[in-house]
């Protein structure tokens, strides 16, 4: 009994040792977990640090949006001006189409007055060169 009462005392002691190396492995891998953490943090902090800041960015998508919405507005007003155009000048043409049917529209027989006959000669037949 007497060894036994002197192993009890280390093997306590080599217990504690071995249930303290225990717990400092688990603090070495949460330290180890923590530091690559931290190391990852520090790259995508440094990376966020290279960007430009919000509000700016913020700003100029902003004036963007309103650029884009008077580009738009310039946009449809010209198409509307240019379908105007289009229809004043198909109106123009049927005008014309209108104006050259009535005065030329009947060139099939009717004579002008004017004399002027194929052979080139007027209305007494001179201008053929023979008298």
């Amino acid at each position: 009994t007497h060894i036994r009462n002197d192993c009890t005392p280390t093997d306590t002691k080599i217990e504690e040792i071995f249930s303290r190396l225990d717990a400092l492995s688990e603090e070495l891998d949460l330290a180890t977990k923590v530091r690559a953490h931290k190391e990852e943090f520090d790259k995508l902090a440094s990376a966020v640090a290279v960007l430009p800041a919000t509000e700016p960015t913020k700003g100029n998508i902003e004036e963007l949006h309103r650029e884009i919405a008077e580009l738009q507005s310039e946009k449809l007003a010209a198409e509307e001006k240019l379908e105007a155009s289009k229809q004043q000048m198909l109106g123009a043409l049927n005008i014309l189409a209108e104006l050259a049917g009535a005065n030329g529209g009947d060139e099939g027989g009717e004579d002008d007055g004017r004399g002027n006959d194929d052979d080139g000669a007027g209305a007494n037949g001179a201008g053929n060169g023979v008298l």
